[in-house]
């Protein structure tokens, strides 16, 4: 009969662990009352705070953007896109011979592609991008239409996009 009452105890410590309660207390409880136990498990509301607690113990993340918890290795949130800064790789180890590095405005990734490529595609994200000229004086700009990055020289007052033909007006800071 003991070993029935322990073995019957595990299924509301099972329910309410899942919940964020204390397994052995439940169990416990349910090894000694299982008939008042188990309704108690299952009307039970989660404690959420506890169980956000136990996620982010096994690696998890949680979105500065929404507050929801994503998986750890997670780059873009779920729920509400929000793109985790990817971390750089470190600048002490310099681009080959013939290679220059290149960041992706979509997901931030440092690409190192050849000095004579024109057009290649992030190895993170997949998305197409064209090689940033070499040159001083010019600065990133992104369409507000088609919202396509590009270099312009610093001087520019007006340019147009070169993806959607749009005319733009530089900022002026």
């Amino acid at each position: 009969m003991l070993i029935i009452a322990v073995l019957i105890g595990l299924i509301p410590a099972a329910i309410a662990s899942n919940k964020g309660g204390s397994f052995f207390g439940w169990w416990f409880f349910g090894a000694a009352l299982f008939i008042v136990a188990l309704p108690a498990a299952l009307i039970m509301k989660p404690d959420r705070a506890m169980l956000e607690r136990q996620k982010l113990a096994q690696g998890m993340k949680k979105c500065p953007d929404c507050a929801e918890v994503i998986r750890g290795d997670a780059h873009v949130c779920r729920f509400c896109g929000y793109r985790f800064p990817v971390a750089p790789p470190p600048t002490s180890l310099p681009a080959a011979h013939g290679t220059k590095r290149s960041k992706c405005f979509k997901c931030g990734h440092v690409n190192i592609v050849p000095t004579n490529t024109e057009r290649y595609t992030c190895e993170h994200c997949g998305q197409s991008l064209k090689a940033a000229p070499e040159a001083n004086g010019m600065k990133r700009s992104k369409c507000f239409k088609c919202e396509h990055v590009q270099k312009v020289p610093v001087g520019v007052d007006k340019y147009t996009c070169e993806q959607c033909g749009q005319l733009l007006k530089a900022k002026s800071r």
